[in-house]
């Protein structure tokens, strides 16, 4: 039997008849507390997390009743649109969480609610709904990290739902390829107040160690994308392969890749506004040793905006671009 370990009361709900006026009023105002800090959604159920094992089954307002696995479950499950509180703690998974509803995931604090996956698995995985992105997520206030999802995509979020991450952190996961977050299919991704740090793509080939987007739109406003590596494929902090991308006001620095992009690799159309991009490296090499064109901080082929942009202090070898190359296929506005 998994030992549950219960979280402090002041995250239980209580069921019991208390005499006392004062201690009744006392669990009411609780209670009202933990819900004021999620938004109030027409037809919304609320799970109040208390425990923090890993383990199925129902979701009980008892001391050590509801894991975080359980309160998502019980989300995808409810009609409408659904709350998780996570209180403080750390949340070891076993295997991935899945998100299948409309769902908002709050926690605490970003640096006192963590998920993590131990190295074992990935930490999240938000459905596609048959390809659509049906579902609305909204993750804030914790951290995701230590996600491993092998062979797959997105050892931190395979995301294929409407998405937007704010105040968290996405750091410490691997992936043979977009190890932090995999934005696929139609997915839509919104990153604000995020970090996004030190996750590697070490598979051959592998591109996207901080964020991929091959399919859907991506957003990132005032936040940093630093520390990631792909060190055999390309874009070390964000590749962006498909839909469209805008950046502002945010720090791409200090990423890596062996081939090209090591801040930034894009294919698709893309927007950078107010943003700092340095730091960076590419060896401007790819996996068979044939000699690129670098783009220590940024590489791009497809049309892009840059405005009030610093580049500054990136590096690829050689002749290759240190800075910024931009292949045949714009048009560029810098």
């Amino acid at each position: 039997m998994t030992n549950r370990a219960a979280l402090p009361t002041e995250f239980h709900f209580s069921s019991a008849f208390s005499r006392s006026a004062f201690r009744i009023a006392a669990v009411m105002m609780t209670v009202a507390l933990a819900l004021s800090a999620a938004p109030q959604y027409a037809n919304a159920s609320t799970f109040v997390v208390n425990s923090t094992a890993d383990a199925s089954g129902a979701c009980t307002s008892g001391p050590g009743g509801c894991t975080l696995r359980e309160a998502i479950d019980a989300a995808n499950a409810a009609p409408g649109d659904d709350v998780v509180l996570v209180p403080a703690g750390t949340y070891l998974l076993n295997f991935q969480l899945y998100i299948a509803s409309n769902v908002k995931l709050q926690g605490s604090g970003q640096t006192s609610t963590i998920i993590d996956g131990q190295g074992i698995t990935r930490v999240l995985y938000i459905l596609e709904g048959g390809g659509s992105p049906v579902y609305q997520v909204s993750i804030r206030d914790l951290t995701l990290r230590n996600g491993n999802s092998g062979a797959a995509l997105g050892g931190g979020i395979w995301n294929g739902g409407t998405t937007t991450l704010e105040r968290v952190s996405v750091a410490d996961n691997r992936a043979n390829s977009q190890a932090g977050i995999a934005n696929v299919f139609n997915g839509s991704l919104t990153v604000i107040d995020s970090l996004i740090s030190n996750n590697d793509a070490v598979g051959t080939g592998g591109a996207g160690g901080g964020i991929t987007s091959s399919g859907g739109n991506v957003a990132i406003i005032n936040s940093t994308v630093t520390g990631n590596d792909a060190p055999s494929g390309l874009g070390g902090g964000l590749y962006i392969a498909g839909g469209s991308a805008s950046i502002d006001r945010s720090l791409i620095s200090n990423n890596h890749v062996l081939d090209r992009g090591g801040g930034l690799y894009f294919t698709a159309p893309i927007t950078v506004t107010n943003t700092t991009i340095s730091g960076n490296s590419a060896q401007g090499t790819t996996s068979t040793s044939v000699p690129t064109d670098g783009g220590g901080g940024v590489l791009g082929s497809g049309s892009a905006t840059f405005a009030n942009v610093t580049i500054f202090n990136n590096s690829a070898p050689g002749t290759k671009t240190a800075g910024f190359h931009a292949n045949p296929g714009g048009p560029y506005n810098i």
